[in-house]
């Protein structure tokens, strides 16, 4: 869907892997700490402006906040650091706005990324 979408919109491809990526994070995330690994209702949508791409997520899952999300010491020896906390961080380092949203019972998360059309 997100692949099709942007080559239809003209995306560069190295916009296209940035948008695909924080697609696989986020829904990770949801089906890990929302749904625990279990089934569980994940609404997506993806929107094209002039120069921005817009991602909403919505679950149904707990409220969690990822834009809260403590960043990891990227510079602690590997051995030292926790497992997890990466994926949130890699949004945190490829969006132009990440935001969070609990509205009617569900998560709402948006992701603003920064595109260009020249389709390349």
């Amino acid at each position: 869907m997100v692949t099709e979408s942007g080559y239809r919109h003209g995306l560069h491809d190295n916009d296209l892997s940035t948008i695909k990526l924080i697609c696989d994070e986020l829904v990770s995330n949801i089906w890990r700490h929302a749904y625990g690994g279990g089934s569980g209702a994940i609404e997506f949508g993806v929107e094209f402006a002039e120069d921005i791409c817009l991602l909403r997520f919505a679950d149904d899952g707990p409220a969690f906040d990822p834009t809260a999300m403590h960043r990891p010491d990227t510079g602690a020896p590997i051995a030292d650091r926790p497992i997890g906390g990466l994926g949130v961080f890699f949004v945190q380092e490829y969006a132009d706005q990440f935001e969070y949203k609990r509205r009617d019972g569900q998560n709402v998360v948006e992701v603003r990324i920064r595109i260009s059309r020249d389709g390349g």
